[in-house]
């Protein structure tokens, strides 16, 4: 399954003159989700203007100097409040705020690419992606994954984890690892690992066949003590937001990058 989206917003958004339009196949994640954040403030001023009668005739109004960064919006309190109850369905997948975060709800986005070769060039071509909705899926137009030697065959002959248990740390690190209480239908209310990493553990739990063995630490925990905790055997590896430094290279192992922002597997 996909992330759900409004099929009316994507069609709108693809139909854009092709002067200044790659195509469908081409468009960058980053201009989609530009688009819903576009079209969360055209919702937003919509409904300020419509909602208020009492302002409707200075809903939009600026003050102060013409230079940008000396205007003002004049109801900017009141177009808060309006877009933290704001609720759409974008192309990006559902859009939804609060007055408690400065993100979206629910909107974590997370794409794995894989490193192709071509005739000319070097293509990090997306191949899963992640959203809170569906976690891990493949990508419906470009889900080949290249392997090692250009091959299309998973390699072997490597050391494989079929069936053996890795003793896993992780830490409190949101959105990368959240302990989040669950009621059943029964009303009874128990803990579970939520995030991008438990759904990664278990996506490679899926495709390799390792028992992982998972310890949860709290945000306060130290991440030097948990490093050094794989040094010396207690765990097989830490996964997290982890800070490679020259001290802890000498120690232990850090993977090649699984995210932008420094995710790495110890």
């Amino acid at each position: 399954p996909e992330t759900p989206r409004n099929e009316v917003l994507s069609s709108t958004f693809i139909n854009v003159p092709e002067l200044t339009f790659p195509g469908a196949d081409n468009v960058d994640y980053y201009a989609i989700f530009a688009f819903d954040a576009t079209w969360s403030l055209i919702q937003g001023l919509n409904q300020l203007c419509s909602s208020y009668p009492n302002i409707s005739s200075t809903c939009t109004i600026f003050t102060g100097d013409s230079f940008c960064f000396d205007r003002r919006f004049v109801n900017s309190g009141t177009f808060m409040n309006v877009l933290d109850n704001t609720s759409f369905l974008g192309v990006s997948g559902p859009i939804q705020f609060s007055n408690t975060s400065t993100d979206r709800i629910n909107g974590t986005y997370y794409i794995a690419r894989n490193i192709q070769y071509s005739s000319s060039s070097l293509n990090y071509v997306p191949v899963l992606v992640w959203s809170d909705s569906n976690g891990w899926t493949t990508n419906t137009q470009t889900n080949v994954i290249i392997w090692p030697g250009n091959s299309l065959v998973v390699p072997t002959g490597f050391a494989a984890l079929l069936d053996l248990t890795l003793r896993i740390a992780v830490i409190d690190s949101a959105p990368f690892t959240m302990m989040s209480e669950i009621q059943d239908g029964s009303g009874n209310i128990s803990t579970k690992l939520t995030g991008y990493i438990p759904d990664l553990i278990d996506e490679l739990k899926n495709r390799m066949g390792f028992i992982p063995n998972i310890t949860y630490f709290p945000s306060d925990a130290s991440y030097g003590d948990l490093i050094n905790l794989v040094a010396n055997g207690t765990f097989d590896m830490f996964i997290g937001d982890v800070t490679i430094t020259a001290a802890r290279r000498e120690i232990v192992g850090f993977s090649s990058t699984i995210y932008d922002n420094s995710l790495r597997v110890v």
